[in-house]
């Protein structure tokens, strides 16, 4: 073990970087997951920091990405993870720049797009997580506030399976 420069104990392990295929577009702020093994990744910003719709999969070992169907909209900075073998992206900032409600799940076997409820409020660069009881989103900027500190969870969709099978996911308020 080691200390970094910052005074940080460092253990070296027996792994590196090394380079991947680039990413089709030059981008920031996308959703990311991984199902089945594979890497799908979906919106983002552009250089110029608008929002952008494109969608991608990646799958190790092969040697370049392949566009998958679009998001419906433009969605940058939003809340994501993955339940139930579905990338699931919410909130964030659409093209015209404001924040966004809107959420959708993708289901790589049908390749596309569902929507999911909106959430009860307006975010951006919210984090995002599945645990018990649900699809979380906590945290980011607001439309009006610089930070937000709630919580909400998407009710029971860890345990309802895909987006596509269900009807009865709602938002509610985690304290």
């Amino acid at each position: 073990r080691d200390r970094d420069v910052t005074g940080v104990q460092t253990c070296a392990l027996p792994i590196s970087w090394s380079q991947a295929p680039s990413y089709p577009i030059a981008i920031s702020g996308q959703a990311c997951g991984v199902i089945g093994g594979a890497l799908y990744c979906a919106g983002g910003e552009n250089a110029a920091g608008t929002a952008v719709s494109a969608a991608y999969k990646y799958t190790p070992g092969a040697s370049s990405w392949q566009q998958i169907a679009s998001l419906p909209v433009a969605l940058g900075s939003s809340a994501f993870a993955v339940a139930n073998g579905e990338l699931l992206v919410s909130g964030g900032q659409i093209a015209s720049g404001a924040n966004t409600m809107a959420g959708y799940a993708y289901n790589p076997a049908m390749n596309w797009w569902t929507p999911l409820p909106a959430t009860p409020f307006t975010l951006e660069g919210a984090a995002g997580a599945v645990g018990p009881g649900g699809f979380y989103a906590f945290g980011g900027i607001g439309a009006d506030d610089p930070g937000i500190k709630e919580a909400y969870v998407l009710s029971d969709y860890s345990q309802a399976g895909p987006v596509s099978q269900i009807g009865r996911a709602s938002w509610r308020e985690r304290v």
